[in-house]
This record gives C-alpha cells, sequence and structure tokens, in this order.
C-alpha cells in the first residue's frame, strides 16, 4: 500500500500498489492523466450532465401536468426522477473537476464524506424506486381488485417515504466508519472503499444492492410467466351492444355494435353508420371484444426502464467483487474507469427511454405538441363568428 498525505486538504490517501493495480506512477499517469482521455471523459460527463439534467426535468414536467399520469407507478416514476436529477445536480459536477484536477481531489475530507453519502443515498432510493414500481406493477396484475382498493396517493407517499428512509439507514451508517468513504481515483468520485472480505465492513452494503436487484429480477420474472400463462386466444363471440339513445352507432353508445360487425355477427336494423362496416373489415380483419386492458404497455415500460439500469450498473458490480473476493487479480484501471462511466450515464439514458418507449409519456408529449401546434393559428385574415365556433363532434374510442 501507498500511504500519501496531502498537505492542502490534510487528508490521508491510501492507494493500492503495483499489486492492486499493476502499473507504477508513470504508467498510471501516461494511461489516465493522458489530455487526450482527459478531454474524451469530459466530454462524455458533461454530455452526461446536461441530457441526464434535461430528460429528468422533462420527465417530472410531463408527469405532473398530464392528469392522466397522476397514479401510482408514475408518481414512483417521479421520485426516481428527483433522485437522479439530485444526483446529476450536486455530485457528478464533482466528478468532472475531478477529472480536469488530473485525478486529485482538491477538497477536504469531510466533503469527500458528504458527497459519498450523497451519492450512495440517491443511488438506493433510485433502485427502492424500481423494486416499488415493479410491485406495484405485480399487484395491478395479479391483484387487480385488492391494487384498485390499496392503491392511492397517501399510501404511495407513504412508500416512497419509507424508501428513502431505507436509503439513508444503508447509506448513513459507514460515515462513523473510518476509510470507509474514500476518494478512489480510478472512479473519480468519492465512495465505498472496498478491501478483501477478510476484512471488509462495507461488503454488506454491496450485497444489499446487489439483492435488491435480484429481488427485481424476480417479480419481473414472475409478472411476465403469469401474464403468457393468463393470456390465452379466446373464440370471437357475439356479445350485447350498449347505447343510451337506441341507436348502437355514433354518439351514446360504446361501439360493441361496430365490433360485432366486423366479426361477422351482423342483425338488427340499418343504421348508415355501419355503411362502410365492410369495407373496414376487409382492411382490418377481425378484431376482439371489448375488454380491459391491464396497462401492459405501462408493465413493459418499466421492464425495459429497470433492465436499462441493470446492464448499466453490472460491470461496476462485477469489478467491485472482483476486487473483493479476488485480491490478487485485479482488473485493469481502464475497466474500472469505464465501468465507473457506465453507472454514471443511468441518469441520462434510463429516463431517455422513458420518453422513447413509454407510450403513456410519449402519447402524452405528442398530445402537448399537437395542442400547442393548434393554437398557433394564422392572424392575417379575420374569422367570422360562426367560423370560430368549434362544431361539437364526439368521437368513440374503440379498444381493440
Amino acid at each position: 500500500m501507498n500511504v500519501t498525505y496531502d498537505t492542502f486538504t490534510n487528508m490521508t490517501l491510501i492507494q493500492p500498489s503495483a499489486q492492486h493495480l499493476h502499473l507504477d506512477d508513470d504508467t498510471r499517469s501516461r494511461d489516465i492523466t493522458d489530455e487526450f482521455n482527459k478531454s474524451i471523459l469530459t466530454g462524455l460527463l458533461v454530455s452526461i450532465v446536461s441530457t441526464g439534467f434535461v430528460v429528468n426535468v422533462a420527465v417530472i414536467y410531463i408527469i405532473a401536468s398530464d392528469q392522466r399520469l397522476h397514479r401510482a407507478p408514475f408518481y414512483f416514476l417521479v421520485c426516481i426522477a428527483l433522485m437522479d436529477l439530485s444526483k446529476t445536480i450536486f455530485c457528478l459536477p464533482f466528478v468532472i473537476e475531478v477529472v480536469m484536477s488530473n485525478f486529485k481531489w482538491i477538497y477536504k475530507h469531510d466533503t469527500c464524506t458528504v458527497l459519498a453519502f450523497s451519492n450512495s443515498f440517491f443511488t438506493v432510493s433510485t433502485i427502492i424506486g424500481l423494486l416499488a414500481v415493479v410491485i406495484d406493477r405485480y399487484l395491478s396484475v395479479t391483484a387487480a381488485r385488492f391494487y384498485s382498493k390499496c392503491s392511492h396517493g397517501l399510501v404511495n407517499l407513504a412508500i416512497i417515504i419509507v424508501g428513502w428512509g431505507v436509503a439513508f439507514c444503508l447509506s448513513f451508517p459507514p460515515i462513523f466508519e473510518e476509510g470507509a468513504y474514500q476518494f478512489l481515483p480510478y472512479e473519480m468520485q468519492c465512495t465505498f472503499y472496498h478491501t478483501p472480505y477478510r476484512d471488509n465492513e462495507t461488503l454488506g452494503y454491496t450485497i444489499t444492492f446487489v439483492c435488491l436487484i435480484l429481488i427485481i429480477l424476480f417479480f419481473y420474472i414472475r409478472l411476465l410467466l403469469f401474464m403468457r400463462s393468463h393470456r390465452k386466444m379466446a373464440p370471437l363471440y357475439h356479445e350485447p351492444a350498449r347505447s343510451s339513445d337506441w341507436a348502437f352507432f355514433g354518439p351514446g353508445a360504446n361501439g360493441q355494435a361496430l365490433i360485432n360487425l366486423l366479426n361477422g355477427f351482423a342483425g338488427g336494423p340499418p343504421n348508415p353508420f355501419a355503411a362502410s362496416a365492410r369495407q373496414i373489415q376487409q382492411d382490418f380483419g377481425r378484431v376482439v371484444n371489448l375488454r380491459v386492458i391491464q396497462n401492459e404497455h405501462v408493465t413493459r415500460l418499466f421492464f425495459i426502464y429497470s433492465v436499462t439500469f441493470i446492464v448499466l450498473w453490472s460491470l461496476y458490480l462485477f469489478q467491485v467483487f472482483v476486487h473483493v473476493f479476488n485480491d490478487h487479480n485485479f482488473l485493469s484501471p481502464r475497466f474500472v474507469l469505464w465501468s465507473t462511466m457506465l453507472s454514471y450515464s443511468h441518469v441520462a439514458i434510463c429516463p431517455l427511454t422513458c420518453l422513447i418507449f413509454g407510450s403513456p409519456i410519449r402519447a402524452s408529449v405528442f398530445n402537448r405538441i399537437r395542442q400547442w401546434c393548434s393554437e398557433l393559428r394564422y392572424t392575417g385574415v379575420e374569422q367570422s363568428d360562426q367560423d370560430s365556433v368549434k362544431p361539437s363532434v364526439r368521437c368513440i374510442e374503440l379498444s381493440v
């Protein structure tokens, strides 16, 4: 071990020697403090911070401003986006400064400890939020009646507060352990200093983090198997249509009459709205009957989000366990550095998946764009009062 004392920061740095990284100081300087590498790392970190700030603010704004998204899974997504936004603002700028300072920590040890605690708290809060989401999705599909009774605002708020409390309990105790939080140059951050498992006091944190990931995967596997086993082909059958004015087509009808026509169950008095049903049947074929949809697209959104988070953190967790359980064969500094960069990128990539693959959030964005475009009117031609009146047209939505 190389023990150095920095007179500027009054901080003792314990860095592994050649046994740890198989590199001397000159080679490490060439590999990490190289100007080309610094420019690449600085550019990537700046892009991660800027993208993470924009997309997390966008996710929070879209969910907060759309009444249709004010429900359980999206409440948890707001919590996750808030934690990622906090990490982007309060933690990652210090990483950029470390890279620009030739991978040296220029602040005091107390600042390093507070920053490491904040980084740990935000990350654990994110993984607990993902766990709350998968449990919410599992109950909404397997126990729909219980879920409809118990899933409301106060319960969701209590779950979020309990999750923050668990994250605080996991991240705060290492503050009182000497050397638990240290600055690691190859990771460019203040974090847990993982020693070999024989004298490791931070291994419990890592095992807890991995257990949370495994629980999330377990619930998603159970959920996918449940949805697959209950997704059976149902024969087409005639279902009576409902209407409030005995027309069964147009306003006041539930659309089942048109569904019956498309499925080949014709009957009843002729109706002008059903004249084009035959052509529609030739174009689109048969459709299923109206039924309750179990928000499978929402489950798919959060599954993609969780898998993206786990993939980005997998290499970092791998190098941590190699460091803990194999104290003779260590990974290269480049692998440690780029695996840490991937763990940073989750604050930008994960919320970006919500905007790309999240159909409810994407639909909300498109609706806002269409609403904004409809408000832009050409003011060169005056409109009469009759032209400005919008006709009252009612549309029928068919869940097929």
